[in-house]
């Protein structure tokens, strides 16, 4: 006896199809939930070796998160790869701020990617806009070409979500042989661009992975898969504890006053397999 089950997202566009055939079954088309990425960004060898405990399948390592990530020192990426042993891609964000860099910029951003190919992280996270919100293709172009020369991944980042057309932006993205996008679907939070990120994995059609990012929490990601056919992920799962510090000095910052200088911010192996479990079930 046959049985067809044709599994489709909340908007009737078709994420599997499943055969029977007495006891066997056989997935001929659509997505596989058994092959999520689940990509956890982290700033500390405690929060990568937290993701990596929890079943992160990659690691997203960043200089300070607080500041929106940027590129991690040296001493990171090796304390981080000698400490796990899941795929690390690297940020390369020269400094805080848009992603439109100047001759002298680039020039340091390049000096960090030599640096971080060196020390062999897995991928290269990365992106640079032009002054009219597109991406710098002849600049984009010098980082994948090099990083696809050491046979390294590439991630566009977030800076995609920056652009002014995002159909263009992807159409670009794949001509410069992007591997990757992180996008919350041109909006601050993924929930809320679940329209975008539908278009744009339709759009994709498999030659770049749309990578979801920002806001993605156990409580939502069920509701992404379904609604935009995707099946990678990307967060930080981080919680907040306090220091170790008994003496504190409240009323001086040396950062950001929004958040206190005695209060550590780390990924939770907790949330990480909370996400797991249910990505390993959709």
């Amino acid at each position: 006896m046959l049985f067809i089950w044709i599994y489709c997202n909340l908007r009737g566009h078709v994420l599997q199809f499943t055969v029977a055939v007495k006891d066997e079954k056989y997935i001929i088309g659509g997505t596989n939930m058994k092959d999520y990425v689940l990509e956890v960004c982290v700033d500390s060898v405690t929060s990568a070796i937290n993701a990596q405990k929890g079943g992160a399948t990659r690691l997203e390592l960043c200089g300070p998160l607080l500041l929106g990530g940027i590129t991690p020192t040296q001493g990171l990426v090796k304390m981080v790869k000698e400490h796990t042993n899941i795929p690390v891609f690297a940020m390369l964000r020269p400094r805080i701020g848009d992603f439109c860099y100047t001759d002298s910029e680039f020039e340091w951003l390049l000096d960090e990617l030599d640096c971080l190919l060196a020390q062999d992280v897995d991928g290269i996270v990365c992106g640079v806009l032009t002054p009219h919100g597109e991406l710098d293709l002849q600049k984009m172009k010098v980082i994948i070409d090099k990083v696809h020369a050491h046979d390294k991944h590439f991630t566009l980042h977030r800076a995609f979500d920056m652009t002014v057309d995002a159909q263009k932006s992807l159409k670009d993205a794949i001509s410069l042989g992007v591997d990757t996008i992180l996008t919350a679907g041109h909006q601050d939070k993924a929930p809320l661009g679940v329209d975008c990120l539908e278009a744009l994995i339709q759009q994709a059609n498999r030659k770049v992975d749309i990578l979801i990012g920002s806001g993605v929490t156990v409580d939502n990601v069920t509701y992404l898969h379904q609604t935009t056919g995707a099946t990678s992920f990307h967060l930080s799962g981080a919680t907040v504890h306090a220091g170790d510090m008994l003496y504190k000095k409240e009323h001086i910052h040396m950062g950001l006053k929004e958040f206190s200088e005695y209060d550590i911010r780390e990924t939770d192996e907790k949330i990480i397999k909370q996400m797991t479990d249910i990505l390993s079930v959709l």
